[in-house]
């Protein structure tokens, strides 16, 4: 088998890997945002903690299995270095919004720590919404 094929195959599992996660991200973000605000319930607080986890895993295959593979010289396509030159920072600032989103509610167990997550979820999703679609320009290119 060469290695232009074995690459193509890996490229698309990952790719294959990234959209699903996003997909069950997306569900876990939903099905918690469509919660009345201040609920105040044990369900909202298992909702957005197995949203955090999932969004973890999403943002970790990202950033371990395509990110980090260009931003350590492992890429040699031109396209691809240069798609990755033009989002990797905005997909960096979207990272950190969401380490920082789950780093504040990761231990939270009263609910009466939760009286500014939908505004705070709004604002999440913005930046989720912003991460989408600058994956999409890197996916894009890997399947060039």
């Amino acid at each position: 088998m060469n290695q232009t094929a074995s690459s193509e195959r890996r490229n698309q599992q990952v790719i294959n890997e990234l959209l699903t996660e996003r997909q069950e991200m997306l569900a876990e973000f939903c099905a918690l945002a469509g919660l009345e605000p201040y609920t105040g319930s044990k369900p909202a607080l298992d909702k957005l903690r197995r949203f955090m986890q999932v969004m973890v895993d999403y943002i970790a295959l990202g950033h371990f299995e395509v990110y980090q593979h260009i931003a350590e010289g492992r890429e040699r396509r031109t396209h691809m270095i240069e798609a990755a030159a033009g989002v990797y920072p905005k997909l960096v600032e979207a990272t950190d919004v969401c380490v920082a989103f789950n780093d504040k509610y990761e231990g939270v167990d009263d609910t009466e720590d939760l009286l500014g997550l939908d505004e705070e979820l709004s604002a999440l999703g913005e930046t989720l919404a912003t991460r989408i679609e600058l994956e999409d320009r890197l996916i894009a290119a890997l399947r060039r």
